[in-house]
């Protein structure tokens, strides 16, 4: 594995350390590699590859290392015959020039299943790519899911993350190519009205609305030369229900940068902190009640802090996607196991929230019910038996 330092908050780090951690749990041998700021990392790495065989080597959102090649030109995993997993946090048209750059032995992991799918069908020569989430990190202490402990929480709603400035994705936007401005204004206005539709979709009807007819791999170029459009799209509906929230008067604390200025414009309920490590938010969660998650526009897959605010005991509230109504709202007539709210209609946030905080009782359910779910399906170990299984398909197609 390669560690990738402090970068995002240290999210991918600890993402590495945890997955690390739970493959060694479950019985497979495991090395990590800094890579982040070593210029030297890839005459390390063959000096490895030289020594051992391994199965894989996986990097979280990759520093480049997939890329690697001898003077010859041959990629180094295809050389050592050691297949390359690069497990995606964003949108793969984040990564998209990594992962054209590449050789047989490289392979893509995807936390959302719409993501597998644009791969797929925009670049069939990169299709062999998978579908894996990554699980939740509980609390170092232990999860008292208690009415009375529950009860005693601090924060009665918390949000982790920072805002984006609008102004600043919409200058990106506008040096969109000329060719490419006006479908990219179009496909943005219809993400915001449509809201349940991907990237993908969005794009697909824009295209057939302006007569622009494109080949599967055509459409999925152009998706990510318009990779600022979702940019602004996920930041926007980000602030949009943050910002209702601001107005309505109730108690709201966010870990995060760039949202004091925001805080100023709002009812006097928003307390704005500094942001916290990756690795400090399992702690955060269990001292609050209700942890506010909107989705990084992956409306086939999930987000971390779903599974991290589950395993902290406290209630997740969260937009739809495909995924997490399969796994969520068809349970529901046996009980709540976290909160959906519509990100169509982000004005009923404030509302939603006064009546789903005003009975302790019943939401110290949910999150009893959540944390149980939790543990059975949405730990790291859950993630490294996804891996194991990817693997497998890997040496097969490899043989």
């Amino acid at each position: 594995m390669f560690g990738m330092g402090d970068i995002c908050y240290n999210s991918l780090d600890v993402f590495t350390l945890q997955l690390a951690s739970a493959l060694r749990g479950i019985g497979c041998e495991v090395d990590i590699l800094e890579v982040h700021g070593n210029k030297g990392y890839s005459e390390k790495l063959i000096e490895m590859f030289e020594k051992r065989h391994y199965d894989a080597a996986i990097s979280f959102n990759s520093a480049g290392e997939g890329s690697l090649k001898f003077k010859n030109g041959e990629y180094l995993f295809d050389h050592y015959k050691i297949p390359y997993l690069l497990y995606l946090i964003d949108h793969p048209m984040d990564h998209i020039e990594k992962i054209l750059d590449s050789g047989r032995y490289f392979h893509t992991i995807c936390i959302d299943r719409d993501h597998v799918e644009y791969l797929k069908k925009g670049f069939p020569a990169k299709s062999e790519c998978f579908f894996a989430l990554p699980g939740g990190i509980a609390p170092s202490t232990e999860t008292d899911i208690s009415h009375d402990a529950f009860e005693k929480r601090k924060y009665s709603l918390v949000f982790t993350g920072s805002r984006t400035d609008l102004n600043e994705v919409g200058k990106k936007i506008d040096n969109i190519s000329p060719a490419l401005k006006n479908i990219a204004f179009k496909l943005l206005e219809l993400l915001l009205s449509c809201r349940h539709l991907n990237m993908e979709q969005a794009l697909d009807i824009i295209l057939k609305d302006t007569g622009i007819n494109a080949s599967d791999t055509e459409a999925a170029a152009m998706e990510a030369m318009l990779n600022s459009v979702n940019i602004y799209a996920r930041a926007y509906v980000r602030e949009e229900a943050v910002r209702f929230i601001m107005a309505s008067g109730f108690p709201f604390d966010i870990f995060g940068t760039g949202w004091d200025s925001v805080a100023e414009e709002s009812a006097g309920n928003v307390i704005v902190h500094k942001p916290v490590s990756y690795g400090d938010i399992p702690e955060l969660y269990l001292q609050s009640k209700l942890v506010l998650n909107v989705m990084p526009w992956f409306k086939n897959g999930s987000h971390d802090r779903i599974p991290m605010a589950m395993l902290a005991g406290a209630v997740a509230m969260t937009d739809h996607s495909r995924l997490l109504d399969e796994w969520f709202l068809k349970d529901e007539e046996n009980g709540k196991r976290l909160v959906f709210y519509d990100i169509e209609h982000p004005e009923m946030l404030p509302e939603m929230i006064t009546d789903v905080l005003s009975d302790d009782k019943k939401l110290s359910g949910i999150a009893g019910r959540g944390y149980e779910y939790a543990v059975k399906n949405l730990t790291w170990k859950k993630t490294a038996e996804d891996v194991i299984d990817i693997v497998r398909k890997v040496e097969m197609i490899h043989g």
